[in-house]
């Protein structure tokens, strides 16, 4: 049986500019997911140290509407992870929202404080691993740093309880997603990747493949809120 899948193309524009042949402008903003070639891939999946992701695409319905009808437009849902060259499991993009903030191509996120009333678009995440020893084994501290402007604030609410509910916010984010990779046996974050290249012989091999919780210990963030914007 052949499946085939018919999605829209917006705006008129030639299919060679949709997600599937042109995908870099998305996912540079809003992504937990870089454009990687294929030669990147086959590196990355033969490397002991390495985490690969796979993206799953599916069909969302619920985003774009054409008078009053849903209009099909792919989208990533999630992802699968290769580790030690086997397949350790399927996250959705709600579980990997951590992984944003380690990506380099990152240019811009839209973060919803919880109450869903206030929101910020947070701007050129730059991310630093520092490399601890935790009882022989491999452990890191984490700092992101980020520029932010506050899109939506109705409350008028205090721009240092905006700056700590992001930062709670992100490393909530952060730490929840490098559980569930510890837990099948992942490093989602690819935080063993700067030892295993910079500090051959430290650790095994097995033992960065096998990364306890504990591992990642402290999740510093700095988010600098540089404007307020109009609030809606």
């Amino acid at each position: 049986m052949k499946i085939q899948w018919q999605t829209i193309i917006f705006f008129d524009r030639a299919p060679i500019y949709t997600f599937t042949f042109d995908p870099e402008e998305m996912l540079n903003n809003n992504s937990f997911i870089s454009v990687t070639t294929l030669q990147e891939l086959v590196q990355y999946y033969y490397e002991p140290a390495s985490t690969v992701l796979i993206p799953s695409i599916n069909l969302d319905s619920e985003t774009w509407r054409d008078e009053d009808e849903p209009d099909e437009a792919l989208a990533v849902d999630g992802g699968y992870f290769i580790a030690g060259q086997e397949c350790k499991g399927f996250l959705n993009w709600e579980q990997l929202k951590g992984m944003d903030w380690f990506v380099e191509q990152t240019r811009l996120l839209h973060v919803v404080l919880p109450e869903g009333r206030i929101s910020a678009a947070i701007q050129d995440p730059t991310s630093k691993v520092e490399i601890l020893r935790n009882d022989d084994t491999p452990a890191f501290d984490v700092t992101i740093t980020a520029n932010a402007d506050v899109l939506a604030n109705p409350e008028e609410k205090p721009l240092q309880e905006i700056k700590k509910e992001l930062e709670d916010t992100i490393e909530e984010d952060i730490r929840r997603t490098f559980t569930y990779g510890v837990e099948m046996g992942a490093d989602i974050l690819h935080l063993t990747e700067k030892p295993f290249r910079f500090h051959p012989g430290l650790w095994s091999v097995e033992q960065l493949q096998n990364l306890e919780e504990n591992a990642l210990q402290n999740v510093n963030i700095d988010v600098r809120i540089q404007t307020e914007g109009d609030y809606q």
